[in-house]
């Protein structure tokens, strides 16, 4: 009998069953998600095509972060003359995600073309957003299944064209809205991070950075990330005074 229990606690080896498989299946609606979204979201980058939206006024900001550099200008506070007489945009404006792509073409020895850097960047960051909400889930401690389910439906989202986090404020047929596809990932990723460091007190570092990035990226979702830490912060107080 004692040996019987024994064994229904400690099945053998050979039968128990192959965590890796089961892992490989549970991330399996993750990445048809993102391949989905890889297929689709293929023409961003693919079709050479001028852009309609908010597009093309980035790509200068693009250019003109390059040309700072190149000129060894402030990358930070420089004149933009594209905008009617001229303004220091870089100095008002939220401008980490132009010059990323200044960055990446000297690490690519100026061999890529500034332009297809842009769009593959907007089209690898529409593509993986699923991998970017089912970490943050994670991290905030959601359950392996609830994680893999809020990833795989992620590129669903939708609204009635109110800019939020639906692809048609990025796609060329929509806004453009570069700064922000930056910025919703890095939101995410904030939330998590602050979320881990109320509750384990641990991580500052990357909270430090990714909350920096939410703000570097577009100011109107730092705010939004403002909001999230506060209610957080009482979540926090609250848990804590419940033990």
């Amino acid at each position: 009998m004692i040996v019987e229990i024994r064994e229904r606690q400690h099945p053998p080896a050979e039968t128990r069953p192959n965590l890796s498989w089961v892992r490989a299946l549970q991330s399996l609606p993750v990445v048809l998600a993102i391949l989905f979204n890889l297929v689709m979201l293929w023409p961003e980058f693919s079709v050479p095509v001028p852009s309609l939206n908010d597009d093309a006024e980035h790509f200068l900001f693009v250019q003109r972060a390059d040309s700072a550099f190149s000129g060894g200008e402030n990358p930070f506070d420089n004149w933009s003359p594209v905008l009617e007489l001229g303004f220091p945009q870089f100095f008002y404006y939220q401008h980490v995600p132009h010059l990323a792509i200044a960055v990446l073409y000297r690490l690519a020895l100026k061999r890529v073309s500034l332009l297809i850097l842009f769009n593959l960047v907007r089209y690898l960051l529409m593509a993986f957003l699923p991998l970017t909400v089912w970490w943050s889930m994670r991290t905030m401690g959601f359950s392996a299944v609830a994680s893999i389910i809020g990833a795989a439906f992620s590129p669903f989202i939708s609204s009635n064209y109110l800019y939020g986090f639906e692809y048609n404020s990025y796609v060329w047929r929509g806004y453009g809205m570069y700064t922000q596809l930056w910025a919703m990932h890095f939101l995410f990723i904030a939330t998590a991070c602050l979320q881990r460091v109320l509750k384990r007190g641990t991580g500052y570092i990357a909270a430090i950075l990714s909350c920096s990035m939410v703000v570097l990226s577009d100011l109107m979702y730092a705010y939004m990330l403002g909001i999230m830490a506060a209610i957080l912060f009482l979540l926090s107080l609250r848990k804590g005074a419940g033990t």
